[in-house]
């Protein structure tokens, strides 16, 4: 995901991808592209490293201070987009 030049006007320049929900949660491994860049993870922003929402939590994914690459971990491949924010 990156944030750089995205139109959204998010506060801090952020970027938001699609909400979905993780009814089995969901592990991410974090990797900063730019020095600053973050992902919105359960305990705030994620500057590198590990996030691991839980099961049944949902969000946008969101991206702040330029881009990240996020490996991420689906328990049983299971994600769902049909939910309302």
């Amino acid at each position: 995901m990156d944030s750089t030049d995205n139109t959204q006007n998010n506060p801090e320049g952020s970027f938001r991808a699609d909400h979905h929900v993780h009814p089995y949660g969901e592990i991410n491994l974090v990797v900063p592209l730019n020095e600053g860049a973050a992902l919105a993870g359960p305990n705030g922003w994620c500057y590198g490293g590990w996030t691991a929402p839980a099961p049944g939590s949902h969000h946008f994914p969101e991206v702040k201070g330029g881009a990240v690459v996020s490996l991420t971990f689906l328990p049983a491949g299971r994600i769902a987009f049909d939910v309302i924010p």
